[in-house]
C-alpha cells in the first residue's frame, strides 16, 4: 500500500510538472504573439503617419501654388 501511494505521488508530481511546463510555454507564446501584434500595430501606424504627412504636405503645396497663381493672375 505504501509503495502504491508513493507511486501515485510520483505520478501526480510528474503530471503537475508537465502541466506547469505547459502553462509556462503557453504564457511565453502568448507573450510573443502580443509583442508581434504590438510591433505590427506600430508598423501600421508608422506607415499611416508617413502617408498622412505626405498628403498634408501635398495639400499645403497645392494651396500655396493656387494662391500664388491667383495673385499672379490679377
Amino acid at each position: 500500500m505504501a509503495s502504491s501511494r508513493k507511486q501515485t505521488q510520483r505520478v501526480n508530481q510528474r503530471r503537475n510538472e508537465r502541466r506547469r511546463a505547459d502553462i509556462e510555454r503557453r504564457r511565453a507564446n502568448a507573450h510573443k504573439r502580443g509583442i508581434q501584434r504590438v510591433a505590427a500595430e506600430h508598423r501600421r501606424r508608422r506607415r499611416w503617419s508617413v502617408a498622412a504627412a505626405f498628403v498634408s504636405t501635398t495639400v499645403v503645396l497645392a494651396c500655396a501654388i493656387a494662391v500664388l497663381l491667383r495673385s499672379g493672375g490679377d
